[in-house]
């Protein structure tokens, strides 16, 4: 019952079924019918324009009028095919009116009429009129009535050439496909012009598509052309063109019966599937089978595409099997079957099988141009198809291209799918024929990876085929790759380790470890080509330990003296209890030299402390004597003082040595740096329980105590003074000198009140104080600090900042010009002395810094001064930076606030003031 088709009239009468008034309405319809789909979809199409010429004179002969057909299929997908026709009065007799009869084909029935174009075009069961006193109920139909005369001849009738026709099926089907409209204007009387349009329409309708068909709207006459929804083509009045109708110029104009066509360019053009229709017209044979072949290639793409004009002329080429047009565009080609084979391939057999009668005629991909993207297309098709001619037509190809540089671009092709990979590999593993492009695909795969992490990560890739853990090439390729690539990483020790970290989840887990332990293997021989003793540290050698086995096969002298050096330093510092004895007895001569002087080097960083027990074998020679002296400067220079007195406590034992013993005198007596100088570390060493050191410490003790003097006595020169610096910060600082036994003056408040002593009210000149001794200088301030200077060998002076901890900083005495305080060896000349004071020149200042003011004067016309910033906080090595330099023939020298004041001998005064926001002193005017 539903599958029947519907019926619906509509004319001008005394009321309707949707108004009840006079008017234009459906009059009829059939019970099942929607009445919102009449009145959303038919009633729009329920019109008749009569020919404007028969209007003109008043023609009423309806034999005159032409019936207007109306073909149109809305997105309910009915088929909805109605006839209008004039009626010379209605109702009322007074006027002319229209009547029209639609059928509404159910979309479950329509097939039947789209695959028949005699039962659509040639309908004869259309109602002219209807008594209303009927009713407005119409039976449903199980059939439509229709002639079966033959279209033939048609475009003779009509003087349309068989160019034109092929003109007009194009826009047809371009308008069917798209948006533009196809108006036609025939060489026919009027009273036959509907008659010869469906004749036209059904001869177009033989070479459409059944998608096309499935969209196909039609009007067979109006009087003007209109555009409306669901028409694709209408037959419109001759001679009623708008030329100024500017909506028209985008549509395709078929002006027959005015000898005109337009909006359509094909000529020159290439058009597979009108060529295709045209031979079939030609020869008058259906084109069904084509269609169905059709049918099946576009199953399941989207409509847009079964609709393209594109896809009919690839189907053309296909239909066609000719391997001709193949060869003129062979890619092209083949893109087109994987476009159709995408979707429902399995219910595609013809493709499927024109695909593989291609691969077969091929052989292999020769175009060097084409061939990436050919295999590419192939192993899309193979998705699907999943057959053995395609990996056999790769194989070939691949092998093609052995040694060609397309060859590595073929393979990142094949990899890009992983099942076709893995077919790929597994049909090599079965085709021994086929190893050596195995081993070139491998290597080439590997070799442009320079990260252990690429190369792990490609083998796991590449064990998705886990069979290929049996093959030997595989194994082989892959163990040089990981060799190569650790010996070439920027840290091969964390390399190794990655590879003893590699995991994958397989099902074959023993003959992966089995694998694994080779990688391994072949990881540790890169390693040691690798290891460079110079770059070594000590996590490296720890690290060694635990990544490298103990016991290595090894041939390669390179290697096996790495191993041997490397596995030694690991057993020395991780196993200190280890016999030393044993593990240096394990390496050769030139070994064993090249193990310490690693280990002095290894022995710089900051893990020193950890690893004091083998020191001394740094230091030791092969004759067994050890260098002692070079151990505490090596101890001063790399490890401080706190890694110093850890050694000494932890190797008192080493006390019985003369050599040792001497060694240790030295470096607490004379060594610039020595830990001695340092009162807390002193009273370290003195809680060491060791009858040998306490009386060491007590030879160390006398002898430093007078070590000054007796530099001094040894070349004429008294120890005597001290320099003390009196005032407050911010207020007047004065030089002032006296004997080292006095006691110097009480302190004084940074008020201005005394604590003692009276406060002095000015300077006198240098002169005064001519008597002053040469030596130490004593600077009284927050910290008590003096100047020692130290005689050397060789004749010339060294000068030092000493602080209360003992801590020796060098101090630079630089002098710009020709003249100096000092001789050639840096000694004061005979007529200088050397004084000093403590200031602040920036009392304001947030930081506790402050500077050191040091004159060499020869007390007559001749002084030096220097100016040094001071830093407290004793974190630095060098905590003071000179910030100014002056000479000149001074008579007194006076601190205050943030100025120096230098009076000259005659009388006159030079004043230099500090600025905060420079850093320097600015001479003032």
């Amino acid at each position: 019952m539903k599958d029947r088709i519907q019926q619906q009239m509509y004319t001008r009468e005394r009321g309707g079924i949707f108004h009840a008034t006079d008017g234009y309405d459906t009059i009829a319809i059939s019970t099942r019918l929607d009445q919102a789909f009449v009145s959303k979809y038919l009633h729009p199409f329920c019109l008749y324009d009569s020919p404007k010429s028969l209007v003109a004179s008043g023609e009423k002969d309806i034999t005159q009028y032409p019936e207007a057909v109306t073909i149109f299929q809305p997105e309910t997908g009915d088929l909805v095919v109605g006839q209008a026709v004039f009626v010379p009065a209605d109702f009322t007799g007074e006027r002319s009116t229209y009547f029209m009869h639609n059928y509404v084909i159910p979309q479950g029935r329509k097939e039947e009429w789209i695959k028949n174009p005699g039962k659509l075009f040639q309908m004869t069961g259309f109602c002219i009129s209807y008594d209303v006193s009927l009713g407005q109920k119409l039976e449903e139909l199980e059939d439509l009535e229709h002639d079966e005369r033959p279209a033939e001849g048609i475009l003779g009738d009509l003087e349309i050439s068989v160019e034109q026709f092929k003109q007009l099926l194009f826009a047809v089907m371009s308008s069917v496909a798209g948006k533009k409209k196809v108006f036609v204007s025939l060489k026919s009387p009027l009273q036959e012009y509907s008659k010869q349009a469906l004749r036209l329409l059904e001869l177009i309708w033989s070479y459409l598509p059944y998608a096309h068909r499935r969209r196909f709207g039609a009007l067979t006459f109006t009087s003007d052309p209109v555009v409306k929804n669901y028409l694709h083509v209408v037959f419109f009045e001759p001679g009623t063109l708008n030329f100024g109708d500017r909506s028209l110029e985008k549509q395709f104009i078929f002006d027959f019966a005015g000898g005109s066509i337009s909006g359509v360019e094909i000529a020159g053009q290439k058009h597979e599937y009108l060529d295709l229709a045209l031979d079939y017209f030609s020869k008058g044979k259906p084109m069904d089978d084509f269609f169905m072949f059709a049918e099946e290639s576009l199953s399941g793409l989207p409509d847009d595409q079964k609709l393209e004009l594109a896809s009919y002329y690839q189907l053309a080429d296909f239909y066609l099997d000719d391997f001709s047009i193949y060869r003129k565009n062979k890619l092209g080609y083949l893109l087109g079957l994987n476009k159709f084979l995408q979707v429902n391939s399995e219910r595609k057999p013809a493709l499927l099988s024109l695909f593989l009668r291609l691969l077969q005629e091929e052989r292999v991909a020769g175009d060097a141009e084409i061939a990436a993207e050919f295999i590419q297309t192939v192993i899309s098709l193979n998705t699907f198809l999943r057959h053995d001619e395609p990996l056999s037509f790769i194989l070939s190809t691949l092998q093609y291209y052995q040694g060609h540089p397309l060859l590595q671009q073929l393979w990142k092709v094949v990899e890009q799918d992983k099942p076709t990979c893995e077919a790929i590999l597994s049909f090599i593993h079965d085709h021994l024929v086929y190893a050596d492009l195995l081993q070139v695909y491998l290597e080439e795969t590997l070799e442009p990876l320079t990260k252990i992490e690429e190369v792990l990560a490609k083998i796991s890739e590449l064990l998705a085929a886990p069979f290929l853990l049996n093959v030997e090439i595989f194994r082989t390729v892959v163990n040089k790759a990981i060799a190569a690539t650790v010996r070439a990483a920027e840290n091969p020790f964390m390399a190794v380790c990655a590879v003893k970290n590699f995991d994958i989840d397989i099902d074959d887990p023993q003959a992966f470890q089995h694998f694994k332990k080779d990688l391994l293997k072949s990881a540790v021989v890169g390693l040691l080509y690798a290891i460079d003793l110079e770059k070594l540290s000590i996590r490296d050698v720890l690290m060694f330990g635990e990544i490298v086995p103990k016991e290595v096969r090894i041939k390669d002298d390179r290697i096996k003296r790495n191993y041997s050096i490397t596995y030694a330093l690991y057993q020395l510092l991780s196993e200190p209890g280890h016999s030393r004895t044993a593990i240096l007895h394990t390496l050769r001569r030139q070994e064993r030299g090249e193990l310490r002087k690693t280990l002095r080097r290894l022995l710089q960083g900051e893990q020193q402390q950890d690893h004091l027990s083998v020191l001394v074998l740094a230091f030791e020679s092969e004759l067994g004597e050890v260098d002692y002296n070079g151990l505490f400067s090596h101890l001063t220079h790399y490890g401080g003082a706190k890694v110093a007195v850890s050694f000494i406590r932890e190797n008192v034992a080493l006390l019985g040595s003369k050599q040792y013993k001497q060694a240790l005198k030295s470096y607490l007596v004379d060594h610039p740096e020595s830990i001695w100088k340092n009162r807390a570390y002193r009273k370290e060493l003195a809680t060491i329980r060791n009858i040998s050191l306490k009386e060491l410490l007590k030879e160390v003790e006398l002898e430093t105590s007078g070590l000054l003097g007796k530099l001094f006595k040894k070349r004429g020169l008294s120890l005597a003074l001290a320099v003390a610096l009196l005032g407050a910060a911010g207020g007047g600082a004065w030089i002032v000198f006296g004997d080292r036994n006095v006691a110097p003056p009480k302190a004084v408040k940074t008020n201005g009140t005394e604590t003692g002593t009276k406060k002095r009210s000015a300077l006198e000149s240098f002169k005064q104080f001519s008597s002053l001794q040469k030596g130490s200088i004593v600077l009284n301030g927050e910290m008590v600090q003096t100047i020692d200077i130290h005689p050397q060998p060789d004749g010339t002076n060294l000068y030092y900042l000493m602080d209360t901890t003992n801590t020796a900083i060098p101090l630079k005495l630089e002098v710009n010009g020709e003249t100096s305080p000092f001789d050639k060896k840096e000694r004061l000349r005979d007529s200088f002395s050397l004084y000093g004071a403590e200031h602040d020149f920036d009392s304001d200042a947030s930081n506790d810094a402050s500077n050191i003011v040091l004159a060499a004067s020869n007390n007559q016309d001749e002084t030096y001064v220097w100016v040094y910033s001071l830093n407290s906080s004793r974190t630095q090595n060098d905590p003071l930076t000179p910030i100014f330099q002056t000479k000149g023939a001074f008579a007194e020298l006076k601190l205050e606030g943030n100025k120096i004041t230098l009076p000259l001998t005659n009388s006159k005064n030079i004043q230099y003031q500090y600025s905060t926001t420079e850093n320097k002193f600015i001479k003032k005017k």
